[in-house]
């Protein structure tokens, strides 16, 4: 993974929600026409997690998180929000998951970065999640993953996840002194 909060999120699943995890599951891209012949390339779309907790419960795990995001007007911020957290779960990758995996039910959680919203308007980032949950989607904030995996103190070894939380932490720590 290239994602440092995919990294973080990969952890937070298996070591705080006990789950079984593959990540980073290729959707073959549909095959295009041109002039009548078949064309294809493109790695295709990309589920980022999908993980059971064993007892039959699946997870599909989708995350969007910038730590600089670009924040459109508040007027239309919530209606782009939702359109691309909606995307992030597309009928191409559902249907994919269903065959490949026979799995018919899935929960969906949407790891999202709590900084695309104003700290001014706190309302904003519940109206956003009582949207994606109208949807089926349960919206999960980043800054709630990432504590948590700080509260079980997962900060031991050497991959990369857990490189990425002692920078985190670093960052935040340095960022309070100021």
């Amino acid at each position: 993974m290239i994602n440092p909060a995919e990294d973080v999120v990969n952890v937070w699943l298996q070591e705080c929600q006990v789950h079984f995890v593959m990540a980073n599951i290729n959707v073959p891209p549909p095959h295009r026409f041109v002039k009548g012949k078949k064309i294809a390339g493109g790695r295709g779309p990309e589920v980022d997690f999908l993980s059971t907790n064993g007892r039959g419960v699946y997870v599909w795990t989708e995350v969007q998180v910038s730590f600089n995001p670009y924040v459109p007007t508040i007027d239309r911020a919530m209606s782009i929000y939702v359109k691309e957290a909606m995307a992030k779960f597309a009928p191409l990758k559902l249907e994919h998951l269903k065959k490949t995996y026979g799995i018919e039910t899935f929960k969906k959680w949407f790891v999202y970065s709590p900084t695309m919203f104003p700290k001014r308007r706190p309302e904003t980032e519940v109206e956003y999640r009582r949207l994606l949950a109208q949807k089926d989607i349960e919206a999960i904030s980043f800054g709630r993953v990432y504590s948590e995996v700080l509260k079980k103190q997962i900060r031991m070894g050497y991959d990369i996840a857990r490189q990425w939380l002692y920078l985190i932490q670093h960052v935040v720590d340095s960022r309070m002194k100021e």
